[in-house]
């Protein structure tokens, strides 16, 4: 990557700015398992496809962060009662409270590496999300360091396509060489944006999978902190 070069950065949002590299699914667990939820890992994977699946028909883009983690796990509460788990419903106010506090908590740090991105490259978020990106954003007051924000419900068009970068890149009003993506998955962030010449920036951290692969990753880093060394 030719940092001289680059005059954008693409962020992803969940499991890169809220969550600091750490799939959804992840947090989701450890903090069933802290509780001692009475069910199994593949109990929570199936319940987590189950819930992923169906909460793009109901959060709308009025729906706030809270709104939209409660919604997502009362999804998963949903499938594991139908499946005889012995689970009270209301762990899901417990277990939305946790997952809400960890991204208030990794919130400050996203904002100042946001803000000085800013203030020197053109920026835009494109994520995989529900319909109210734009609200959620609203509400941890990270909007402003947006120039662009490229949602898939809202265009129909869902990583790891990689037209949704491109609609980020005409919008901006760049070419794909100019810019750098960062993201979390490399699968649905960093494999399609080096397939159309963006440079790429992989945040490993804890994932759904196992990815052994890494030649799409033009860099790694395991923290959000560690983008302070692309700064110019």
């Amino acid at each position: 990557m030719n940092e001289q070069n680059i005059t954008a950065y693409l962020f992803d949002f969940g499991g890169t700015l809220d969550i600091n590299g750490k799939h959804w699914s992840v947090e989701f667990w450890e903090v069933y398992e802290s509780l001692g939820v009475p069910v199994s890992y593949e109990e929570f994977r199936q319940a987590y496809i189950f819930a992923e699946d169906r909460a793009d028909r109901i959060i709308n883009q009025d729906y706030s962060l809270y709104n939209t983690l409660e919604t997502k796990i009362t999804l998963q509460f949903d499938y594991l009662k139908k499946n005889n788990a012995d689970i009270d419903d209301k762990t899901v106010e417990v277990i939305t409270k946790r997952c809400y506090a960890d991204i208030i908590n990794n919130i400050p740090e996203t904002k100042r590496i946001l803000k000085k991105f800013n203030s020197l490259y053109k920026t835009a978020l494109v994520s995989n999300y529900y319909g109210n990106l734009k609200t959620v954003c609203e509400e941890l007051n990270i909007d402003e360091y947006f120039d662009v924000i490229v949602e898939s419900s809202k265009i129909k068009i869902y990583k790891p396509d990689p037209r949704i970068f491109e609609i980020a890149l005409q919008k901006l009003g760049i070419e794909p060489r100019e810019a750098a993506v960062v993201g979390d998955s490399y699968d649905r962030d960093i494999v399609p944006a080096k397939r159309i010449g963006c440079a790429t920036i992989w945040l490993k951290g804890k994932s759904w999978k196992e990815q052994n692969e890494s030649t799409a990753a033009d860099f790694i880093i395991t923290s959000i902190e560690e983008l302070d060394k692309f700064l110019s």
